[in-house]
């Protein structure tokens, strides 16, 4: 029987820290509403090794290079109720592929409004 992933991967309080320390208070707002840089068209975002959307009220990020997935519910709930498909995914692991993963947003849809 496949398992279903670990709620709470990691610590709520840490997910958003590392969160806002990569992207940036207003980047991390305007990335969930899903109007970063030129992009208006909600919580769906393809780079070239990235691909985020929304399925409901889960939020995914999927890092196509490794396979690794990262689910949060409620988007601006940042972290609420996290799981993350790789079991030894660090938050030093987690804190490389949001900066990889904002560094490519930047390139497709450019710099943020803000």
């Amino acid at each position: 029987m496949i398992k279903p992933m670990k709620q709470y991967h990691f610590e709520r309080d840490k997910f958003r820290e590392v969160f806002n320390r990569v992207f940036g208070e207003d980047d991390t707002i305007d990335f969930i509403s899903g109007t970063f840089g030129k992009h208006e068209s909600g919580f769906d975002y393809q780079t070239w090794n990235f691909k985020c959307f929304c399925i409901e009220e889960d939020y995914h990020i999927l890092d196509l290079s490794t396979g690794v997935l990262i689910v949060w519910y409620k988007g601006l709930h940042l972290g609420r109720c996290n799981q993350c498909s790789r079991p030894d995914f660090t938050l030093k692991d987690f804190e490389q592929m949001l900066s990889e993963l904002h560094t490519e947003l930047i390139e497709v849809y450019g710099e943020n409004k803000n």
